[in-house]
């Protein structure tokens, strides 16, 4: 599912990419089906549904480094595009 839908992405077909990560995916990449959840969601205009998604991923414990950094650059780009620049930059 996850590389359906970084390939529909590629397409610019960001709803379809949506659908798929909604569904349950290998919980070792739930946290990277989230982001590319968001990321379609950013792709379709959708921030604040993204802002949401995202929020409660940057809260969860036990994240990586890694995991935790493209949360949190997603969640910028998110408010960034709601146009709230100064929680973007935070």
């Amino acid at each position: 599912r996850v590389d359906l839908a970084v390939g529909f992405m590629g397409m610019g077909l960001f709803r379809v990419a949506e659908v798929l990560l909604e569904r349950g995916v290998d919980p070792e990449l739930e946290v990277a089906a989230i982001c590319l959840r968001a990321e379609a969601l950013l792709g379709r205009k959708h921030p604040f549904e993204a802002v949401l998604l995202l929020d409660s991923l940057v809260q969860r414990e036990g994240l990586s480094l890694v995991e935790r950094c493209n949360a949190l650059y997603l969640l910028g780009r998110s408010y960034e595009a709601l146009g709230e620049t100064g929680l973007a930059k935070n």
